[in-house]
């Protein structure tokens, strides 16, 4: 049984404030943090034979790259926020639902920011979670603050 929280343990602020404060003015460098994370946890649910999760964890990466290359001006890899990792690490390690929701109230703010192409990968990514979530909830515990 995997056990997930549906907060952000290290950060304080709802997650409106740390759309708005945090993940907007990095949105060049962000995303490309993102594909590593969920590559990184569909490489794990390979080791642990669980190939659905893994192949969808990596259409999801697939898409938070996409929109790191549209949001980037810079295609170099740059010297990462610590507090960048963390806080996504700290929103990959939520729940699906949670995360699903977290993508959900981004997409709502990138409505004036972002191109079309921008929004159809977000879309992309919450309907791969909201996915996951569905083929995994038997099997979850969330943890509320």
């Amino acid at each position: 049984m995997a056990i997930h929280k549906n907060y952000l343990p290290s950060f304080s602020e709802s997650h409106e404030e740390i759309i708005k404060s945090i993940i907007l003015p990095n949105q060049n460098k962000i995303f490309h943090i993102f594909a590593e994370k969920i590559t990184h946890d569909a490489k794990e649910d390979e080791k642990r034979k669980r190939i659905f999760l893994a192949n969808t964890g990596k259409i999801i990466a697939e898409h938070c790259q996409k929109l790191h290359d549209l949001l980037s001006s810079e295609k170099n890899k740059t010297q990462e926020d610590i507090n960048l990792i963390q806080l996504v690490k700290e929103i990959i390690d939520m729940d699906y639902q949670s995360v699903a929701k977290f993508f959900q109230l981004l997409l709502s703010f990138s409505n004036h920011l972002w191109e079309n192409d921008a929004k159809i990968h977000l879309e992309a990514i919450i309907t791969g979670f909201e996915t996951l979530r569905s083929k995994s909830e038997k099997h979850t515990t969330v943890v509320s603050k």
